[in-house]
C-alpha cells in the first residue's frame, strides 16, 4: 500500500530556543517547498494537488491570522525570517530559495488577507520559471503581472548584482531595493527583460 503524502507534516522538530512565529513560519515555508514538489509529480486536477494547493492556504491563513504579517527574505541558499534561517538547502534541486533570490526577489511579505488565488498564483509563478525550458520569463514580472494585493515585494535589478559583485549577498543595501507599489503609489518600472539569446539561467 502506497502511503499518501501530507504536506502538514514538518521537515525537522523545531530548534531549542526557536520561537513559535519562526516554528510556525518554518512549518509553513516547508509546506510550500512540498506543494510545489507535489505539483511538479503530478496534474494540476489530481486531488493530492488540490489538497495540498488548499492546505497552503489554509496554512498562511493560520499564521497571519495568529501571528500577522509573515515577511520572508532570501539569500541565494536561505529563507529567512529576520535573522532564523527557515530553510537552508546546498542542493539545487531542493533549494527553494534559489529561484526568488535569482530572479532579484530579496522579500516577500504576506498581508492579512492574502488568499487562494494569490498564493496559487505565487506557486504557479515558481513552477514556471524552475521549468527546465524556460529562459526568459522571471518571478519579479510574473508576479507583477499577477496583481497580488496583499503580497509585498522588494526586489533588485539583476544586471545591479551582476556589475557589483552582489549576487550572492543575503542582504543587499535597503536604498538598492524596489519596492513592491502599494495603495496606489506610482510603481516603479519593470525590470528589463534580458536581451533574446542571453544565455540560460544559472
Amino acid at each position: 500500500m502506497s502511503k499518501q503524502p501530507t504536506s502538514g507534516s514538518p521537515t525537522q522538530a523545531p530548534r531549542a530556543g526557536e520561537s513559535a512565529v519562526a516554528r510556525a513560519a518554518s512549518a509553513w515555508v516547508g509546506q510550500l517547498g512540498r506543494t510545489i514538489k507535489i505539483c511538479r509529480l503530478y496534474d494540476g486536477r489530481n486531488p493530492t494537488v488540490v489538497r495540498f494547493r488548499e492546505e497552503l492556504v489554509k496554512g498562511l491563513d493560520g499564521f497571519l491570522q495568529e501571528h500577522g504579517v509573515l515577511e520572508l527574505s532570501f539569500s541565494s541558499r536561505e529563507i529567512l525570517l529576520g535573522d532564523t534561517v527557515l530553510h537552508s538547502s546546498e542542493s539545487r534541486d531542493d533549494n527553494l530559495a534559489l529561484p526568488f533570490f535569482r530572479d532579484g526577489i530579496r522579500r516577500l511579505s504576506f498581508a492579512l488577507g492574502t488568499d487562494a488565488r494569490e498564493v496559487n498564483a505565487i506557486v504557479d509563478a515558481v513552477l514556471r520559471v524552475t521549468q527546465r525550458d524556460v529562459d526568459l520569463e522571471d518571478l519579479v514580472t510574473l508576479l507583477w503581472d499577477a496583481e497580488l494585493t496583499h503580497v509585498g515585494m522588494e526586489y533588485v535589478s539583476i544586471e545591479a548584482d551582476a556589475e557589483s559583485g552582489a549576487a550572492d549577498a543575503a542582504a543587499p543595501d535597503p536604498g538598492s531595493l524596489a519596492p513592491w507599489p502599494r495603495g496606489g503609489a506610482p510603481a516603479p518600472p519593470r525590470p528589463p527583460a534580458p536581451p533574446p539569446g542571453g544565455g540560460g539561467r544559472a
